[in-house]
């Protein structure tokens, strides 16, 4: 078995703080390769708040060497020096590592890590800049993914482009630990009124995201506009930690003073409240501190933990129909909503506070749900996949390869090309096409209709939407806009 194992991550590590759910993702898998029997060595980016490194764990060594500014879109925004100054104080540890494990990847430093060594990676998203450059530009020997849904928009990209031979790519479902996100325990975090002082008729709605609009800060603010409007009947709260670089950050100050200046102009200031950041280890009580947990944006989550964590704390959760959200299993406490649908989510809060969901709770976490979204299936997974039978090293420079189309059985009337799919980030609303990548909806009435009254994830001829009525226009707008793509192996 592998001993001694090196790990890259360009967001930092803090010994008391998670920066968010990668990081706290990684810290979980690092730890259970150390208590498998492995070294680890956790590279990271330094911020002032992890200098000198720390220990996460037995066995488990964080050592912030990577000169980057540690936060996103533009983690390699630093003097040139100190990427030179970054590659001279990490080779050491890349040479003397059994394996390198990529966490989210980004990591554009691979030429220090020797031919012969095994290098395994993981997406925790696929539509940052920086994740579609390292998945495009730079192999591996094993990707790792969360959900289906990544693994599949993967798959029909780069697997399709030609740039080069595909790794395997295996999908691992992020999870959570189940012995503490329950809806037994205290409902109060530091910053947040007690309960018993507050009123127990409030309605406290919570915002457990960045401030970046994408996850949905204004969306909620539409909402709740709308419902304090209805006369909901209670005093509405939307609880929003503020996020750790609030005050480290240009552009992340500018967003929460935004957000201000929005809830202002809607008269929603007395609505808004914020708190600090909560800890990993807090926020099963800041769970079930609110009624309804809400994920309203259109950003695309690769898998989305929050809504898991929320209703495993009995909290039900309103989700938008984007990206990863839409691989969410039906569960009781959980209301799906076309994005931008607000009536919709207005309806779903109502209902949603009416029910006594959290002691309903337990049975909400259905079998499926327990044994296939826990922290321990999660992590055991990882280290079956980097310890257990980990891949042989690949050639890293390959060249480019042709586009091979399935085996397709002969047919004179079918083309090669003529075998179309609704794409992987396309979802058929009932007279659109929403587009994930287009944070938005294409104007394809007909191919929506057809593909509600035809299975989304089959694949068809020209011919048979020429006889369901598709127009040739239409068709040839979705395929120009990849909404429609070839078959993809």
């Amino acid at each position: 078995m592998l001993r001694r194992i090196a790990i890259t991550s360009i967001a930092p590590l803090f010994p008391d703080a998670v920066y968010g759910g990668s990081q706290a993702v990684l810290s979980r898998i690092a730890i259970g390769l150390a208590e498998a029997g492995a070294e680890v060595d956790l590279i990271c980016s330094a911020r002032p708040e992890n200098s000198g490194g720390f220990e996460l764990a037995p066995g488990v060594r964080v050592r912030p060497l990577l000169r980057l500014t540690g936060a996103f879109p533009d983690p390699y925004e630093v003097p040139p020096a100190d990427l030179a100054a970054t590659a001279r104080d990490i080779a050491p540890l890349l040479k003397a590592a059994e394996l390198v494990y990529l966490h989210a990847d980004i990591f554009h430093f691979r030429d220090l890590i020797p031919a012969t060594t095994p290098i395994v990676r993981s997406f925790h998203d696929f539509h940052y800049e920086t994740a579609l450059v390292s998945a495009f530009a730079h192999s591996a020997d094993l990707t790792i993914v969360p959900s289906r849904y990544v693994a599949d928009c993967i798959r029909a990209t780069v697997g399709a482009s030609g740039l080069r031979e595909m790794e395997p790519v295996r999908v691992i479902p992020n999870g959570i630990d189940t012995d503490r996100f329950t809806p037994d325990g205290p409902s109060d975090v530091e910053g947040l009124p007690s309960p018993v002082q507050g009123d127990p008729d409030d309605l406290v709605l919570l915002y457990p995201h960045r401030p970046d609009e994408r996850k949905g800060i204004f969306e909620a603010l539409t909402v709740l506009s709308r419902l304090d409007a209805s006369g909901a009947g209670r005093r509405i709260r939307l609880v929003v930690p503020r996020h750790l670089d609030a005050g480290n950050l240009p552009f992340m100050a500018d967003q929460y003073a935004e957000i201000d200046a929005r809830a202002r102009q809607m008269g929603l200031s007395h609505i808004v409240e914020y708190v600090p950041w909560v800890s990993q280890e807090q926020m099963p009580n800041f769970y079930r501190y609110g009624d309804v947990t809400l994920c309203l944006g259109n950003i695309i989550e690769a898998f989305g933990l929050t809504p898991y964590e929320s209703i495993a704390c009995g909290t039900p959760a309103v989700v938008v129909n984007v990206g990863g959200y839409r691989g969410l299993p039906d569960l009781p406490g959980l209301r799906r909503i076309d994005y931008g649908d607000h009536q919709s989510a207005v309806a779903a809060i109502r209902e949603l506070a009416e029910e006594p969901a959290r002691s309903a709770a337990p049975p909400a976490l259905s079998a499926r749900f327990t044994a296939g979204f826990t922290e321990s299936r999660m992590v055991n997974s990882y280290v079956e996949a980097l310890l257990g039978d980990p891949p042989a090293p690949r050639s890293r420079a390959q060249p480019p390869r042709p586009n091979s189309a399935p085996d397709i059985p002969a047919n004179p009337d079918t083309r090669p090309d003529d075998r179309l799919m609704l794409a992987p980030w396309c979802y058929a609303e009932s007279a659109a096409i929403y587009d994930d990548y287009a944070y938005g909806r294409r104007q394809l009435p007909s191919l929506a209709e057809f593909f509600r009254n035809n299975d989304a994830a089959g694949v068809y001829t020209e011919r048979e939407f020429a006889d369901a009525a598709v127009p040739a226009d239409e068709m040839a707008e979705a395929m120009s806009q990849n909404v429609l793509i070839q078959q993809y192996a």
